[in-house]
């Protein structure tokens, strides 16, 4: 006993001596302030929306119908649908396309995307994949491949190279159809949905909604798939949204089915096919407790696979009045349940109308639609439609103030576009009647960006501190509008940095300082982008020590290196410990032995 008593105590001596010259100290660690990529709600005035632009400037006719994505490298890409008679389209209705780029901060020359249409074509689509080849789809009535008089999705390519591919047909199985959505999934598939009046996978002879793929490794077309399969009543206007966690495309629409106690009025329904399975999971109300039209659904899926959708209806919900107003839902993808409806148009008091959402890379959720309300001077006594704007505080969980896009506009503003690129800058562009900026009198495009500095980062708590670590690990969140960060460092309290010169610029959201003598050391980090920089961060410090002897030893190791010597040293300790005891034992036990022996 006295023996096993001394070698836990060496074991225990052993442990506190590790402990004693292990530089850390005991802290609560601060949970990072989140950080947004565009204000908070009492933060307006950071940012701005620029001076309008029209795109359409080459038109002397009605432009309408836009649509616009972007692609990695920051360029804004655009299609719309335009009767004037460019690049030899004639005067019938033409799908058009440009694209803003970036780094030269112009605007590309005009483009016909429907070269071979001799009828109408509109309400044009855009989806960019990951090499930034450019996908348009839309409705057309002109008879090519086969395709007949009637009204058809259309499709074309246009490749990193700047060429666009022949015409292809999307609805070949189709005698009239209307509304397509189009989405690519990870592997840069292209999905086509749109609704239908061909009676085909037992359809009935009432309008369908429908689904149809590309596979881009196989270059082959899938076979189409009957969406709204629990319908015998007419469904509408397709919205898609592909899920890259689960492999599922989302769709919603509208339909006057009157299931799941939806009644007899259009209401919006949700369900969502299995890319991997090929499987469709049952329709699933959204527009709950709706008693009137439930219209214009606009869907995106975040990064954790929650579906969002928004839309326009003319339900009294929350004391709304019945003019009609704008909606947005959630369904959570961790529990397949719908959060409760919200009004966005709070600030609304007449009718809104065609909502349109986009999210940022961290989900933040922006939305416009149109608004007959005078608000913010908005229009002469709301005798006009204008561009209203929101998103919603990722931290609060609530709306913003709505604000006006079309401020300068005294006539008909309307059916916005809108898309998040990835600063987290919002792009916007609408429908414009009035003539602003010589636009003349017909119908034009106007384009606007939503932008500004960088909030300011928040700069983690150091640890451990104090340290005699001569490497200083800084952390802070990363800002979806930073291109990069200035460090500061000072031995005295930084209540400016004009008189400091950046320790470094990096673009990281970490950086290692390096420290060789002792003091007490003061860090702060500001966030710049083209807008300029943003307020200091908030300021940290660490108390640094040079040691010598023995600490030095671990002066250069972090504490989880420490913790793996000193688990292995202990357990070097205890093995000899126990080989020593064993073999004292079993010597022990021979001499009696031998003693026993000689008494026989």
């Amino acid at each position: 006993m006295k023996r096993q008593f001394r070698i836990f105590r060496f074991i225990f001596i052993v442990l506190v001596f590790v402990l004693l010259i292990t530089p850390f100290s005991v802290v609560t660690v601060a949970s990072p302030i989140e950080s947004f990529s565009l204000f908070t709600t009492d933060a307006n005035s950071s940012w701005f929306w620029s001076e309008f632009e029209v795109i359409s400037d080459s038109s002397t006719l009605d432009s309408q119908l836009v649509n616009l994505a972007v692609d990695s490298e920051n360029n804004i890409h655009v299609v719309w649908s335009d009767s004037t008679d460019l690049l030899g389209s004639l005067v019938d209705l033409d799908v058009f396309y440009r694209y803003y780029d970036s780094s030269l901060e112009t605007w590309s020359p005009i483009e016909l995307v429907s070269s071979e249409s001799t009828s109408s074509s509109y309400d044009p689509v855009i989806a960019i994949d990951s090499n930034d080849n450019i996908y348009v789809a839309w409705e057309d009535y002109t008879d090519i491949s086969g395709a007949g008089t009637d009204g058809d999705i259309f499709y074309k390519k246009k490749n990193v190279g700047g060429f666009w591919t022949t015409t292809s047909v999307v609805t070949t199985e189709s005698n009239f159809n209307v509304a397509a959505d189009m989405c690519l999934d990870g592997n840069d598939n292209v999905y086509f949905s749109w609704a239908d009046l061909t009676n085909i996978l037992g359809a009935g002879t009432d309008q369908d909604i429908f689904l149809k793929y590309y596979n881009n490794t196989s270059t082959t077309w899938s076979d189409t798939v009957l969406i709204s399969t629990e319908s015998s009543a007419s469904s509408f206007d397709p919205s898609i949204a592909f899920d890259s966690i689960a492999g599922d495309v989302n769709i919603v629409w509208e339909d006057y089915m009157n299931i799941l106690g939806a009644g007899s009025d259009l209401d919006l329904f949700y369900c969502k096919w299995n890319v991997y399975n090929s499987s469709l999971t049952n329709a699933e109300l959204v527009s709950e407790g709706s008693t009137s039209a439930s219209l214009d659904p606009s869907m995106k899926v975040n990064q954790n696979g929650d579906v969002i959708i928004s839309w326009t209806d003319g339900h009294p919900y929350y004391d709304s009045s019945t003019d009609s107003d704008i909606y947005y839902r959630l369904r959570e993808s961790s529990s397949a349940t719908w959060n409760s409806i919200e009004l966005v148009s709070t600030e609304s008091t007449s009718n809104s109308a065609s909502s349109k959402l986009s999210l940022d890379r961290e989900g933040s959720v922006y939305i416009v639609w149109n608004d007959f309300t005078d608000y913010l001077g908005s229009g002469e006594g709301g005798s006009d439609w204008d561009i209203f704007f929101k998103f919603k505080d990722r931290a609060t969980n609530k709306w913003s103030l709505s604000d006006v896009v079309s401020v300068e506009s005294s006539d008909f503003s309307q059916y916005a576009s809108i898309v998040s690129d990835n600063f987290g800058f919002i792009h916007c562009i609408w429908k414009e009647t009035d003539d602003l900026g010589e636009s003349g009198t017909d119908d034009d495009l106007f384009y606007r960006k939503f932008a500004g500095v960088p909030i300011s980062p928040q700069l983690l708590q150091i640890i451990p501190n104090p340290t005699s670590l001569t490497n200083i690990s800084l952390n802070w969140k990363d800002i979806l509008s930073a291109e990069d960060y200035s460090i500061y460092r000072s031995d005295s309290y930084i209540w400016s940095v004009i008189d400091l010169n950046p320790l470094a610029i990096t673009s990281d959201n970490i950086y290692v300082d390096t420290l060789n003598e002792t003091g007490t050391y003061y860090y702060a980090v500001n966030a710049r982008n083209e807008y300029g920089k943003s307020v200091l961060s908030n300021i940290e410090y660490v108390d640094f020590t040079i040691t010598d002897g023995t600490d030095k030893l671990f002066s250069s190791l972090n504490l989880t290196e420490i913790l793996i010597i000193a688990g292995i040293i202990l357990g070097l300790q205890v093995l000899g410990s126990f080989i020593t005891y064993s073999l004292v034992k079993s010597s022990a036990q021979s001499k009696k032995k031998a003693k026993k022996s000689k008494k026989k």
